[in-house]
């Protein structure tokens, strides 16, 4: 099927793009600093708020980006190389070509919204156990020490 083979090779000019690797390096970029550097009020509540609106959000806004500029790149490559000529003489329909470069972009998408899910369920998982942690042992340490008032600072 002609749709799978334009899938594939726009899947692999994606790869080669360096605009491709721009937005992968700011995506990595804003997953992984992000989160350390948004202040919140200290709560896992607040916490996986924050997180997931701002690292979430700003993720998904790359994203945006790059379906927009790898879908230009590639569509902009296939005429610079003249490859859509050799296309118009093959018995592929003009609409699979488009509908083989947009399935193209979505899996590309759904590998990287999937990784952004994960990267951020990490983060929140990390600080859901040290903010636990930090509650438990101010629980030993005020059940030691009712009379200790800094037990009670996490």
């Amino acid at each position: 099927m002609p749709i799978f083979w334009i899938i594939k090779l726009t899947i692999q000019r994606s790869f080669r793009s360096r605009i491709s690797y721009i937005i992968f390096g700011l995506l990595i970029l804003f997953l992984f600093v992000m989160p350390l550097t948004v202040l919140n009020d200290g709560s896992i509540k607040g916490k996986v708020q924050i997180n997931l609106m701002w690292t979430m959000g700003g993720s998904l806004l790359l994203l945006s980006f790059f379906s927009l500029f790898n879908t230009i790149l590639n569509i902009r490559a296939d005429i610079a190389e003249k490859q859509i000529y050799s296309l118009e003489t093959t018995p592929v329909a003009r609409w699979q070509v488009l509908l083989g470069k947009l399935v193209a972009v979505f899996i590309m998408n759904l590998g990287l919204v999937s990784f952004t899910g994960v990267v951020c369920y990490c983060f929140i998982l990390k600080d859901y156990y040290e903010l636990k942690s930090a509650n438990e042992n101010a629980e030993n340490s005020l059940a030691n020490n009712p009379k200790d008032e800094s037990s009670l600072l996490i």
